[in-house]
């Protein structure tokens, strides 16, 4: 039932209500996201190609949209007054210099503008500081402002200039999505460290290269260390997906990790690199539509899908998905886990399918790796993916069973928090100024060498 004493109704209002029942919860609105950073769905349910923060914050010749920055800001804070939010959360994917990232509808937008997105991100999270503090000074509280960033060494391209950092109260990494079918390397989804065997950086010579110190980026651990550098450890979130990414027809590996998939049937908007062979149907039941309408071949599912498939159960649901109720699996999904990775996978050898996965024993692992370093917490995408048993049915659906693992292991944490040095300070002082620079940004700047 809604509060009526609010001038306001649905979502909002309840969210509202349940706050006011529960205190210590913040709620953010959080704006962009992959199919809506360069765009939004109209009524009709068609994208609108508007340019988003793209356009927004970033001019057509590279420099700061300053007009538009005010415009977008001075409408975030109205809305979070206007509806009861405690902040805004910047999902913007991605202001990177790297071609073709991102949303393929948005590539022709932004390519033109990669020399300039991180400037205009800066100076879209300046304002949006400013005005956010001005606004919680007027009404006697603290309004708060975060992202959602990328985790890969491939996104961050250009994002070694990052002056956003000091502007937010945390930032939520997305510490997934570094390996699926956007090329033919088969690896997890969301790995908490790396093996030194990622195929995919082996072919670029990661482990090869001395600059690199033979640390692989395509894990969580990197990624935490990477924002480490500029924040401090209890302001930073680091990602757990519950959906799966997958492929079929996977060739070589050992289980299929660190295989490969290659296709030559790669879908509409595929981007620059040669696709992967995307696991399709019954294994991908959380399909995205490619812009023939087609189904994006990306073996993503719900983890509650994905536990079914490994018991050997056909759900009740599938029909929902377009399966008829008398579907049945071809071949066992087996799982597989790696402790050095910290990944769980499902590996079908009949198939050739693997689905990277998260269950029990990674989600505690990567809940310990949070509470040891001091790290802030955990950002989830998304909530809908978790999973229960129920027993009447015989059957996993939606449940909370990975956000409780997280919660237990959390609850009893020491909290995180900045610690006053106990050094001596020294009784005179110099003031230094110190820069890095002189190396390059874009696609083709790793690895780096700055000079000091």
């Amino acid at each position: 039932e809604m509060d009526p004493t609010l001038p306001y109704k649905g979502h909002f209002n309840l969210l509202t209500k349940y706050k006011k029942q529960h205190p210590n919860v913040k709620t953010l609105v959080s704006v962009g996201g992959w199919a809506e950073t360069g765009g939004y769905f109209g009524p009709d349910g068609k994208r609108v190609d508007s340019g988003g923060f793209y356009s927004m914050a970033t001019n057509a010749d590279g420099s700061v949209n300053q007009a538009g920055i005010n415009t977008f800001a001075d409408s975030a804070v109205s809305f979070i007054k206007k509806y009861g939010f405690n902040g805004v959360d910047i999902d913007y994917e991605y202001a990177t210099t790297m071609k073709d990232a991102g949303n393929p509808l948005d590539h022709t937008l932004a390519n033109g503008r990669r020399a300039g997105l991180v400037k205009g991100y800066d100076a879209l999270m300046k304002t949006l500081r400013e005005k956010l503090d001005r606004a919680g000074e007027a009404d006697g509280k603290h309004y708060l402002l975060t992202v959602a960033a990328p985790s890969s060494g491939y996104l961050l391209r250009g994002m070694e200039t990052y002056q956003m950092q000091k502007y937010l109260d945390y930032v939520n990494i997305m510490s997934y999505d570094l390996h699926g079918a956007w090329n033919e390397y088969v690896g997890p989804n969301a790995s908490l460290f790396d093996d030194g065997k990622d195929n995919e950086l082996a072919q670029a010579g990661v482990y090869t290269t001395s600059q690199y110190g033979g640390l692989g980026y395509l894990n969580t651990d990197w990624a935490y260390h990477y924002f480490r550098g500029s924040m401090p450890a209890g302001r930073i979130n680091i990602g757990l997906p519950y959906y799966t990414r997958g492929f079929k027809n996977v060739q070589g590996g050992t289980d299929g990790l660190w295989g490969k998939a290659a296709t030559t049937d790669c879908p509409a908007g595929a981007g620059l690199t040669k696709c992967g062979d995307g696991a399709v149907g019954i294994d991908n039941l959380w399909h995205d539509k490619d812009t023939n309408g087609k189904e994006s071949p990306a073996g993503s599912n719900p983890m509650w899908h994905a536990k079914n498939l490994e018991k050997g159960i056909v759900g009740d649901y599938v029909t929902d998905y377009g399966f008829a109720p008398n579907t049945k699996l071809t071949g066992t999904y087996a799982r597989k886990y790696d402790s050095t990775l910290v990944a769980p996978w499902l590996w079908n050898a009949e198939k050739k399918v693997f689905l990277s996965t998260e269950d029990e024993q990674s989600v505690k692992a990567k809940a310990d790796y949070v509470v040891d370093k001091g790290i802030g917490g955990t950002m989830i995408w998304e909530l809908a993916g978790d999973y229960r048993w129920n027993a009447a049915k015989g059957q996993y659906e939606t449940g909370s069973t990975l956000t409780t693992a997280m919660y237990d292991a959390f609850k009893s944490a020491t909290p995180y928090g900045a610690k006053r040095a106990t050094t001596a300070l020294p009784t005179e002082a110099l003031n230094i100024d110190v820069s890095f620079g002189q190396f390059p940004l874009g696609d083709s700047n790793y690895p780096i060498s700055p000079k000091l």
